[in-house]
């Protein structure tokens, strides 16, 4: 069975399985004190739980088995497809990674991974991975390091415009909160972080990589670096982040709620009117969740328009928006909402993976009142 990475063949071996396979969307990085090993990419891996692989180290005759769906095989289809050195000791309790490119690990350093911001309780070849994770990999003195995290006011604008860069440090329990003081890098200009975690630069023409990093190295991890477009009069637009040659696209688009307005009280709300960011790559969707606040628990408006039990309001249920232009959406009430105090989050995803997940009070979250009697 080929393994797919980064778009390319991995040459991990794979053992017969019981069950067709089918591909996962992930992303991993590798982040060592010089520099990136790999920088951020996406992997495709296995979700059948009985596939499994034979993962080989680079570097001598070491072979370990591990499920295909596993961080670590997903960690050697990374290697694999960038030709990058992989090494690594089995034990009877897992292999231990001992070094990546060539960042290996010391009696002070080791290779420490995470999934979604947060330190995994097991080793990488019993973390079965889920579509969507995103697992990183850092060459760490302290285990305790945080990780630099850095979220953009998206991915395309106008020349001249401002670029806001919002970083925060994540700790190993996934806790993310407001970076002070880090350094982020745009084009050729560079800004220190405010107390908000928040860096600001003028977009300047083309695509261009923007970064956070710490000093000294031994400080958080770096976040990655991302892709931002500016555009002007001359190039009137920013190429599709899918064309060959152009960097990949980890940015979700931002949706902005314009309607009903942040705490206004409205008679009998039929419509709610929003925007969404340019991208790199095209907008695929955009939805919208509407609760109906019960004390702490929210009930949530169905595709029916009812409102649905009181539950959890972490639990929504997202409804489709539509999109009458590039840069507009509207979601239209199939009845009236009655009386009460509500809250509406939007989010929007490209055709690359990304999606919204950034909450910005009175943007894409919003509370109002609805007048209407039952």
């Amino acid at each position: 069975m080929k393994l797919r990475s980064y778009a390319l063949a991995a040459s991990v071996c794979a053992l017969p399985a019981a069950t067709a396979v089918a591909a996962m969307p992930t992303t991993v990085r590798v982040e060592a004190p010089g520099g990136s090993v790999l920088p951020l990419g996406r992997v495709a891996v296995d979700d059948a739980p009985l596939s499994v692989v034979t993962v080989r180290d680079t570097l001598d005759a070491d072979t370990f088995d591990t499920a295909s769906g596993s961080a670590f095989a997903q960690l050697a289809q990374a290697t694999t497809t960038a030709s990058v050195p992989f090494g690594f000791q089995p034990f009877s309790f897992g292999p231990m990674v001992q070094q990546i490119g060539t960042a290996a690990s010391t009696a002070t350093a080791f290779w420490r991974f995470k999934v979604n911001g947060a330190a995994a309780a097991v080793g990488a070849a019993d973390y079965q991975l889920k579509a969507g994770d995103n697992v990183s990999w850092a060459l760490v003195t302290d285990w305790e390091a945080p990780e630099l995290a850095l979220v953009v006011s998206g991915d395309v604008t106008r020349v001249g415009t401002p670029v806001l860069a919002t970083v925060r440090r994540v700790d190993n329990a996934g806790k993310a909160t407001p970076a002070i003081g880090v350094q982020v890098t745009y084009a050729t200009k560079s800004a220190t972080t405010d107390a908000a975690g928040t860096a600001r630069f003028v977009a300047v023409a083309g695509v261009q990589q923007i970064q956070a990093s710490s000093s000294p190295a031994s400080g958080p991890v770096r976040s990655p670096a991302l892709a931002v477009c500016a555009w002007s009069k001359a190039t009137v637009e920013c190429p599709d982040a899918s064309k060959v040659g152009q960097p990949a696209d980890f940015v979700a688009p931002w949706t902005t709620i314009t309607a009903p307005r942040a705490r206004a009280t409205v008679v009998a709300p039929r419509m709610l009117r929003g925007l969404v960011t340019r991208d790199r790559s095209k907008i695929a969707s955009v939805q919208v969740a509407i609760a109906k606040r019960e004390g702490s628990l929210c009930r949530f408006v169905q595709p029916s328009g009812q409102l649905g039990v009181a539950g959890p309001c972490v639990s929504r249920t997202w409804l489709t928006a539509l999109r009458p232009s590039a840069i507009n959406w509207v979601f239209t009430l199939r009845r009236n909402l009655p009386r009460g105090t509500y809250l509406v989050w939007s989010r929007a995803q490209d055709t690359a993976g990304n999606r919204e997940t950034e909450r910005r009070t009175r943007k894409n979250l919003v509370g109002f009142i609805a007048g209407a009697r039952r």
